[in-house]
């Protein structure tokens, strides 16, 4: 019998041998080549709506389930995050990537050639109901023109991409998942995997979590020259793609890509910077909880208190499933559906990915979640989370393969709200002893979420920045701009202890330049739709309307739907006000105790 806590990566291609494979490849090629050779020779598409729609209704089965070489590029993708050493996938990888960019760029002229359309004809297309379907596609083609250069120009960027910046990103998390060092585990040296040694951290034994920090510490120096290389040539790639776009400022083209105003996200980062003092003052009350001068930076996570027991994974998964079936049978149904399927990875190993993800690719391809499970109440919250991440893009589904995935500026809120209704069922279920502890880790997830996320969005603004004014940095400023701005939301209470300067090197979204908002903006934009949920404000058929909407409509339009009004500064501080709550709670708890 197969095991469950496995992928199950039958579901993507039954048979994957090579010939198979290479008989996928060829039929992407095929359905490629059809739509080129039938629209490329053509312009009626450009000025006619009626053509128009015919082209996008073609675009649309094409990126349906084959795209550019899914879903063999997807399948070793998968495999690579569970075996990041393995030569032989690499190697696949790279002769996929190879054909997905020639690919790519021989379609590359439909959309670059509607981006360019006269203004006019924009109009008529942007008001015609034949196209209505493709309102929003279109709009944001017609905004992304204007960043665009010429076909020639795009082919080139694309072909490059892989080596500038990907390679690099590939090339750290390879070399830390390959690590491995001895630390203490109950007593005993024992030899602990990345992933692993990074769970130890948090260990609520200081003498386990202080020796698995000073390897972990170890682990980050010893790459620190290589990472340092790598983070200056993938700054260096972007600054030269700004500059040939012609982009404002460094976070322009994120804020593009996920369909949100700059506005909206200035006012996010700045709103949520002048509430640092949340977390400096949990910060000092859990280090006074801990009868502790202050916290060492590696401690800023470790758990207050002790739980009752540890939560087995098949302990996680019945809470879940709770959880879910409490809200809607169709999260329930979704639940059972990943568990039964092996589209769950469970359990740490050597060479592993570390973390967490779930993984998604074209509209008729499984979604895939990868855990490292080691029995804590965050491992239990991480696979709410997750799972969160997957009802949203199963759900999303519905909508036409233009349109599906989710924007970085939504994809958050539907896993924290799944991750915040599992952490009030073990509130539920556990004993009243355990409240406080839990509480505690509640406000651990919050500051790391929203406040963190904000410091390292603001870290990213001040390394590029710095990046462009002196032309290279070395590590050690590197790490002085990273302390800067983690201090600003720990405070006094967190020393910055040696070897807390290398952290950004094992942080990946940092390197996806400009995401990390979306956790802070998808942390406070799920406790505004929990609270309207509360109230009977919000049924859960309409948030189930909004995770099917997918990408088809602006940011702004979708949670205006909901009646939330994200423009303001007012709607993301009732968010930190929750903070605040939960924080004078755990206050008043361990005063009554």
């Amino acid at each position: 019998m197969a095991d469950k806590t496995l992928w199950n990566l039958n579901l993507l291609i039954n048979n994957p041998s090579e010939e198979n494979i290479n008989a996928l490849v060829k039929e992407c090629e095929e359905e490629n080549n059809n739509f080129v050779t039938k629209w490329k020779p053509r312009n009626d598409y450009l000025t006619d709506p009626y053509v128009m729609f015919e082209a996008l209704s073609d675009l649309e089965k094409l990126n349906r389930k084959q795209g550019t070489l899914s879903p063999a590029s997807y399948y070793y993708w998968l495999k690579l995050e569970i075996d990041k050493n393995n030569a032989e996938i690499k190697s696949a990888i790279n002769k996929l990537t190879l054909k997905a960019v020639e690919l790519e760029n021989k379609i590359i002229f439909f959309t670059h050639k509607i981006s360019r359309i006269k203004k006019r004809i924009q109009q008529i297309f942007l008001q015609s109901k034949v196209l209505e379907e493709f309102h929003f596609f279109l709009e944001n083609l017609f905004k992304e023109g204007k960043y665009l250069l010429s076909e020639k120009e795009e082919k080139i960027l694309a072909v490059k991409a892989k080596t500038s910046m990907y390679n690099w990103q590939e090339m750290i998390e390879s070399l830390l998942s390959r690590e491995s060092a001895k630390v203490l585990t109950d007593g005993k040296l024992v030899e602990k995997d990345f992933s692993s040694i990074l769970s130890l951290i948090t260990n609520e034994d200081q003498k386990t979590r202080d020796f698995a920090a000073k390897a972990f510490n170890s682990i980050l120096k010893k790459h620190s020259d290589v990472a340092e290389i790598e983070i200056n040539s993938i700054l260096e790639d972007k600054l030269n793609n700004d500059i040939l776009r012609k982009t404002k400022r460094p976070d322009e083209i994120r804020h593009l890509a996920d369909g949100i105003d700059s506005d909206i996200v200035d006012t996010l980062i700045k709103t949520v910077k002048n509430k640092f003092d949340i977390s400096k003052e949990y910060y000092k009350f859990k280090a006074e909880v801990l009868n502790k001068k202050y916290l060492e930076f590696h401690e800023r996570n470790i758990p207050v208190g002790k739980l009752s027991k540890k939560i087995t994974y098949n302990e996680a998964q019945k809470i879940v499933k709770i959880v879910f079936g409490k809200l809607s049978p169709v999260f329930e149904e979704i639940f059972a559906r990943f568990s039964e399927n092996g589209q769950i990875d469970v359990y740490p190993k050597k060479g592993k990915v570390s973390g967490a993800f779930c993984a998604h690719d074209l509209k008729n391809y499984p979604v895939y979640v990868l855990l490292n499970y080691t029995d804590t109440i965050n491992d239990v919250l991480t696979l709410a989370h997750e799972m969160g991440h997957a009802i949203h893009f199963e759900l999303a589904k519905q909508c036409n393969s233009l349109y599906y995935g989710a924007s970085t500026a939504t994809a958050e809120v539907a896993s924290t709200f799944m991750e915040d209704f599992t952490l009030k069922e073990l509130l539920n279920i556990l004993p009243n002893k355990d409240s406080f502890t839990l509480l505690m880790h509640k406000l651990d997830d919050d500051i790391s979420t929203i406040q963190r996320q904000v410091a390292l969005y603001l870290f990213e603004k001040d390394l590029h920045k710095s990046f462009r004014e002196k032309g290279y940095l070395s590590k050690k400023q590197i790490g002085e701009i990273f302390l800067d701005n983690l201090s600003s939301y720990l405070g006094p209470a967190v020393n910055l202890s040696k070897g807390a300067e290398n952290w950004w090197i094992y942080i990946s979204h940092i390197r996806n330049f400009f995401y990390v908002y979306s956790y802070a903006s998808g942390a406070l934009i799920s406790k505004s739709i929990q609270t309207k949920y509360k109230k009977n404000e919000l049924k859960i058929e309409s948030y189930i309307n909004f995770l099917q909407k997918g990408e088809s409509q602006s940011i702004k339009n979708l949670f205006e739907n909901l009646e939330l009004n994200i423009t303001q500064k007012e709607f993301w501080l009732e968010g930190l006000d929750n903070i605040s709550e939960i924080l004078n709670r755990v206050k008043s708890l361990k005063g009554a105790n």
